[in-house]
């Protein structure tokens, strides 16, 4: 319910906008004939609707106990002006519903305004102001070149500049007499428009770094969703995120010795394919009023928009709330020499693990020492410390990688527990094969049961075996190793499923070995690796 609420709220601000737009349009006319007044009264329904679903939204992202009233005021007027196009497609004259298209519009779009407002009234109704508490604002690290008041104000600079821009292009295509399209049809093509913007963004990234020998681990466009697990490429199609405007290319070095440049090029292969795109939109744009594509037109100025502005305002440094930074804020960070330059370069070689040779025991440990120090909140405070837990197990450091196990439970509880289900199976991994505490991987299992984790890998199947082992139960653990450790024998020959199936082979033996002695032989074999 939280997610639709999320997606009503930018759908409420759309509105808004298109609610108020012709108040703004009549006040500039106004001013611009320096008119003594404004005549507003056959807009005041408008005026209305635009304050209702802009104070919606407003009350939602602040977490106002009002926003149930707000919401489903919201809801009732999508209602209303669904019930006023069913009206107009039923008795407007036949010529004028063809002049402007309505007979094929209207319905449509009624069915979606109707659709908005009932899930208004339900999802609003059910709003508990509570959830402030648990959607907490991204973490803000020292040095990561954002702020949050810039955070926000990216957003807002880049919705006016994209109304701006658009408002400028239907004005050119009245002058230029082209056809111009509304109701359904016209959120169909700003759709298709966002899809392939976010398309041509991703692929700069993902082209660029493969030009420049790097590995391509996922590649994602709002629904379409392109992943690398566990060593192999699968497809997800999200219903969830069919309105979502973000993608991601995930890019990792070949090599541990990648230079810096190449990921300060990769990364601005984004922005860079996004102008280029823009730029040729605008002049097929252009041109259009001479060639075939002329019915078009539209579409092209949505991709052409949407492609410029990507393209500028990637390159400033924000963060989402989602704790993902904009291309512009990895930049700042790869330049500033600091400890964001060492968390980068730490994290490239981690990923190199999954597609060469390179061990957990290869990281630059130094780099992810410095990092630490600064990255003390959030998913990434947590992944870095599992990280280093993880080289030290596998350089049979055992006190450091328990330490470091302990350092990432705490930042856990202080700042990141949001993280996925799957990632607890490094702490149920950790407590009963490093440090040999069954309460605590209990715990850590009970916690990741309770958010469901739906992806059973190899790592699961690990997790479950090694807390039924350390728990005494040896036959559920033998069944439990035995599903784990097929999976582990077909991950691809890279350094980071090397150590997995090393973890089956260990937990084996220690299933097989005589109970007084386990203990024992499980710390030798350990302290040996």
């Amino acid at each position: 319910m939280r997610a639709i609420r999320s997606i009503l709220c930018w759908v409420y601000g759309f509105e808004a906008v298109i609610c108020l737009w012709p108040v703004a349009d009549g006040v500039w006319a106004a001013f611009r004939r320096r008119a003594g007044g404004l005549d507003l009264r056959p807009n005041w329904l408008l005026v209305v609707a635009g304050i209702a679903f802009a104070m919606t939204c407003w009350a939602y992202w602040r977490r106002m106990k009002t926003v149930r009233w707000w919401g489903g005021a919201a809801g009732v007027l999508n209602l209303v002006f669904a019930g006023a196009m069913i009206v107009a497609a039923v008795f407007l004259p036949g010529d004028r519903r063809s002049t402007f298209r309505m007979e094929s519009s209207l319905w449509g779009l009624a069915a979606v305004e109707a659709a908005v407002g009932f899930a208004g009234i339900v999802a609003f109704s059910w709003y508990d102001a509570a959830e402030r508490a648990e959607l907490p604002g991204p973490a803000r690290i020292e040095g990561d070149g954002t702020h949050p008041l810039f955070d926000k104000l990216v957003w807002l600079a880049g919705f006016g500049g994209f109304v701006v821009a658009m408002w400028s292009w239907w004005r050119w295509a009245r002058v230029e007499g082209l056809p111009q399209r509304g109701g359904l049809p016209y959120y169909v093509e700003f759709l298709i428009a966002e899809l392939a913007m976010v398309t041509v963004h991703e692929l700069g990234h993902a082209l660029t770094g493969k030009a420049l020998g790097m590995r391509v681990r996922a590649f994602i466009v709002g629904p379409f969703q392109w992943r690398v697990r566990d060593g192999r490429w699968g497809f997800q199609f999200r219903l969830a995120d069919l309105l979502a405007t973000g993608g991601a290319a995930a890019v990792v070095p070949a090599r541990a010795d990648q230079t810096r440049s190449r990921e300060l090029w990769m990364i601005a292969g984004g922005p860079l394919a996004s102008l280029i795109a823009g730029a040729a939109a605008v002049g097929a744009l252009l041109a259009a009023p001479n060639h075939r594509w002329r019915n078009e037109w539209e579409l092209l100025a949505l991709f052409a928009t949407l492609s410029l502005l990507a393209a500028v305002v990637n390159l400033l440094p924000f963060q989402t709330r989602k704790e993902q930074y904009s291309d512009g804020a990895q930049l700042y960070q790869l330049l500033s020499q600091g400890a964001w330059g060492d968390y980068h370069h730490a994290m490239g070689i981690v990923g190199a693990t999954t597609v060469t040779a390179l061990r957990p025991r290869d990281y630059d440990i130094g780099a992810m020492e410095r990092a630490a120090e600064v990255i003390t909140q959030g998913p990434r405070a947590l992944h870095l410390r599992l990280l280093m837990s993880a080289h030290y197990r596998d350089c049979g450091r055992m006190k450091e990688a328990g330490q470091a196990l302990n350092d990432a439970a705490d930042v856990y509880e202080d700042s990141a527990s949001g993280i996925p289900a799957e990632l607890h199976t490094a702490f149920v991994i950790g407590k009963a094969m490093v440090q040999r505490d069954a309460d605590g991987a209990r715990e850590w299992w009970e916690r990741m049961k309770a958010k469901k984790a739906n992806h059973l890998n190899a790592d699961y199947w690990l997790a479950r075996a090694a807390l039924l082992s350390i728990e005494g139960h040896k036959g559920e653990a033998r069944e439990a190793w035995a599903k784990g450790n097929a999976l582990a024998q077909k991950l691809p020959n890279a350094g980071a499923y090397e150590v997995d199936r090393e973890k089956f082979a260990m937990l084996g033996r220690d299933l097989d070995a005589q109970p007084e002695a386990a203990a024992a032989k499980w710390h030798e074999e350990l302290v040996t690796v």
